[in-house]
């Protein structure tokens, strides 16, 4: 483990000692630590006052503090952007299947029998008395010996469905399986559809990581062969072509990344859901991005995706001028002229939008309005006029440099 954060955990456990409360770190770190996987966000519970103990180590820590009252917790953004989740140990009761648990306080046992997966389940204590020791109810460090996800009882997905799709993404990431009872119980509330029954915010926000990771593509596939997608929308699934366009949005996306990502920075994930809903019909495109609150930004990408590049194709093909290129491709997101290169057949159109990506969408003239108010020009409309004719005449070779403007603009005038 780096220095800097076992310097860290030293802090935790002389505050914990301070407050006499047992602390513990849990969860993914605990995991990822076993498996030699870096990790740097800490989930710390304490068996006390979890806040008492997150706004104590803030004082030490510096860095930016918020809590949730309702599920006693706290989170610290520290200083290097890492991340402290802070809970009181607690016990959860599930009154409705998919609902949301109602939580009591509870030992350290009751806060680990409530994880998704025995992996996530291992804790270890970093209070003074017990410093270093592993707690491990569930063989946790066994099941990651054996490279299994298991459940920690046979109601796991029956209280919280979203764990089908958690199970997916571990085995995936890790390449681990899915232990034969735990997949017949994830079989058993796929033919319930319990994954229907989930409130479409939780499931939008566990398919999003879904499509940040690394083996985004496999963990759909896996989805597809044992659960579907009817939570997206009824009927919903992925055809052997639509597998092979969202593999071409990865490559897409790494061209990208390679050579204009110093640009504008784009989200992978927000590639990949524009693509897996486009064959939606246009209404129920909306209507499911409107279900699932996905911000209106990103709705706005996927439906311009949708609408506007078929429009775009005819006219992108037959453009022979960077500013005629420049004038079709700038009204779009960068994720949208992106994904153009998936609709391109043939080399030309390719080059065309490379060429924008690279070269063209970040090209800017000197001259500003205090320049054309220089020359006599009354402020109005026709400023963005001029300056829109002197852009479209830089991005096509006409002049270089200020000069050049200026003798171009006083020429058009």
């Amino acid at each position: 483990m780096p220095e800097q954060m076992l310097e860290k955990i030293r802090l935790i456990s002389r505050v914990a000692g301070e407050l006499k409360s047992g602390v513990f770190i849990v969860g993914g770190f605990v995991r990822d630590l076993i498996m030699d996987v870096n990790d740097f966000d800490l989930d710390i519970t304490a068996e006390k006052d979890g806040i008492a103990l997150a706004e104590r180590l803030n004082r030490d820590f510096n860095g930016h503090f918020s809590r949730h009252k309702r599920f006693g917790t706290a989170s610290i953004v520290l200083p290097d952007k890492s991340k402290l989740d802070v809970a009181t140990s607690r016990k959860e009761i599930y009154e409705t299947p998919a609902s949301l648990p109602k939580v009591f306080p509870g030992s350290i046992r009751d806060d680990l029998a409530r994880r998704d997966f025995s992996i996530n389940a291992i804790a270890v204590d970093v209070s003074p008395d017990g410093f270093g020791q592993v707690i491990d109810f569930f063989q946790g460090r066994q099941d990651i010996q054996n490279r299994i996800i298991r459940v920690l009882h046979d109601l796991s997905f029956i209280d919280d469905p979203t764990r089908m799709l958690r199970a997916v993404r571990f085995e995936q990431r890790f390449g681990f399986k899915i232990e034969s009872h735990t997949l017949s119980l994830l079989q058993q509330a796929c033919g319930q559809k319990m994954l229907e029954e989930v409130h479409k915010h939780r499931l939008r926000d566990e398919f999003i990581l879904i499509l940040k990771e690394p083996q985004a593509l496999k963990c759909l596939k896996r989805m597809q062969e044992l659960c579907g997608f009817d939570f997206i929308c009824p009927g919903f699934c992925f055809t052997q072509a639509q597998f092979k366009r969202i593999e071409a949005v990865s490559q897409a996306y790494h061209w990208y990344q390679e050579h204009c990502a110093h640009k504008h920075k784009l989200e992978l994930w927000l590639l990949y859901l524009m693509v897996i809903l486009e064959g939606l019909e246009i209404g129920q495109l909306k209507n499911t991005l409107k279900e699932f609150a996905f911000h209106k930004r990103e709705c706005d990408k996927v439906i311009s995706f949708k609408t506007d590049i078929p429009k775009l194709i005819p006219h992108l093909e037959t453009a022979a001028s960077p500013s005629h290129i420049y004038k079709i491709l700038f009204p779009l997101s960068y994720e949208a002229v992106v994904l153009v290169l998936l609709e391109a057949d043939s080399p030309e159109l390719k080059a065309k939008v490379k060429d924008y990506l690279q070269h063209y969408s970040r090209v800017q003239i000197h001259l500003k309005g205090e320049d054309l108010k220089g020359l006599g020009i009354v402020p109005g409309p026709r400023f963005q006029e001029i300056l829109k004719r002197l852009l479209y005449a830089r991005l096509d070779g006409k002049f270089k440099d200020r000069e050049g403007e200026l003798d171009y603009l006083k020429e058009i005038l």
